[in-house]
């Protein structure tokens, strides 16, 4: 998910300046700004796709593809 996002943004999933602030945003589930301006889907998707609860996030890559989202 990580990857994707940085390859259809071209920014890192998560902001932050320093390793206290990303480490923040990560545990915090705060996407970066660089998903603003994007279809609701592609949120949706990131939303569940980088989620920090595991149970939250797809099973699997077969699953994200099988999202109708």
């Amino acid at each position: 998910a990580v990857a994707l996002f940085e390859a259809l943004t071209g920014a890192r999933p998560f902001a932050g300046q320093s390793l206290g602030e990303l480490a923040a945003n990560v545990l915090g589930g705060r996407i970066s700004a660089a998903l603003e301006g994007r279809p609701a889907w592609q949120r949706a998707f990131f939303s569940r796709a980088l989620a920090i609860d595991p149970g939250r996030r797809y099973p699997s890559m077969e699953a994200a593809l099988d999202d109708p989202a």
